[in-house]
């Protein structure tokens, strides 16, 4: 639902701002804002878009599930080892 609305929000602005071009009212206040509008969008994608595809993608179960990592070395204990004592002389 949400990249649809992207896509249509993405759309309906080409289409305002080629309605513009080709009317003649370009002018530079209307570039500004069509610039400040196109900074919205790409910023509105950036933060709802991609996250989104990339949480609610279609994954395999293999790729959801997390690898148990590999043990270098057993867990450290503080009962296993021995305080060592400072050595002032």
């Amino acid at each position: 639902m949400v990249v649809f609305t992207y896509k249509i929000l993405l759309a309906l602005f080409t289409l305002a701002v080629a309605l513009l071009f080709v009317a003649g009212l370009m002018t530079g206040w209307t570039l500004y804002v069509a610039g400040v509008t196109a900074f919205g969008l790409i910023y509105f994608g950036m933060m709802f878009i991609l996250p989104f595809n990339i949480t609610h993608g279609e994954a395999s179960t293999a790729e959801r599930t997390a690898p148990e990592p590999k043990r270098v070395r057993e867990p450290w204990n503080p009962a296993d080892m021995a305080m060592r004592q400072l050595k002032f002389h």
